[in-house]
C-alpha cells in the first residue's frame, strides 16, 4: 500500500491520540555511538541488533542548534538534523519529542501551537537528512536549565515504528528561548 503525506500525517495523528501504544511498540531505546553530522556527539544506541525493522533506520550522526531567526534576542526553539539510512524506497515518517530528564517538555514545532514536530520522507535508498524543530515558548514555559533529551521515533507507511534513538542536546537554559 502506498500511502501519500496527508495519509502518514493522519496516521501520525491517531498515534499521538494513543502515544503510550507506539512508545511501548518502539521500547527498545538506542545507546552508545558517537558520531554526528558536524563531530562528537551523545548520540545513544544499545548494539547494531537493537536497529530498523523495516527499509530504513536513523544513522548516529545528527547536528543541533537554537536559531533566533528575529534577532530579538531569544531563541524560537530548538532545531536539530537528523540522518536517515533508507534501504528501501518509500514513505516514511519522523517525529520526536523534547524532554528533560524524564518529563515531556514538548513535542510542538516552532510556530505551530496544534501540531507536532514531525518530517515526512516519500523517497528512493539512499542517505536523507530529515529537520526537526522543537518550540522555544514551551521549553521557556516548563522553565528547566540543562541538557535535554530528544527522543525520535522513525515509522514506515503502515505506520509501523521501526527504529528509534534518543540524543542529549548541548545545556541550554530557559531564559535563552521565546518565540
Amino acid at each position: 500500500m502506498n500511502w501519500d503525506k496527508h495519509t502518514v500525517l493522519a496516521v501520525v495523528s491517531v498515534v499521538i491520540a494513543v502515544g503510550e501504544v507506539l512508545v511501548l511498540s518502539c521500547a527498545e531505546k538506542k545507546t552508545g555511538g558517537e558520531s554526528d553530522i558536524n563531530g562528537p556527539s551523545t548520540s545513544k544506541r544499545p548494539n547494531e541488533s537493537a536497529g530498523a525493522r523495516g527499509g530504513a533506520r536513523f544513522t548516529d550522526k545528527h547536528s543541533e542548534e537554537a536559531p533566533d531567526a528575529n534577532y530579538d534576542g531569544k531563541c524560537e526553539g530548538i532545531r536539530i538534523d537528523i540522518e536517515i539510512e533508507i534501504s528501501e524506497g518509500g514513505n516514511y515518517g519522523v517525529y520526536g519529542t523534547l524532554k528533560f530528564g524524564e518529563r515531556k517538555v514538548t513535542s510542538r514545532p516552532i510556530d505551530a501551537p496544534a501540531a507536532m514536530s514531525y518530517f515526512y520522507l516519500s523517497t528512493d535508498p539512499g542517505q536523507r537528512r530529515a529537520t526537526l524543530t522543537f518550540s522555544g515558548a514551551d521549553i521557556y514555559e516548563k522553565g528547566m536549565t540543562g541538557v535535554y533529551t530528544i527522543e525520535l521515533r522513525l515509522i514506515d507507511e503502515r505506520g509501523a515504528c521501526i527504529d528509534v534513538a534518543s540524543f542529549e542536546t548541548q545545556s541550554y537554559s530557559y531564559t535563552e528561548f521565546g518565540e
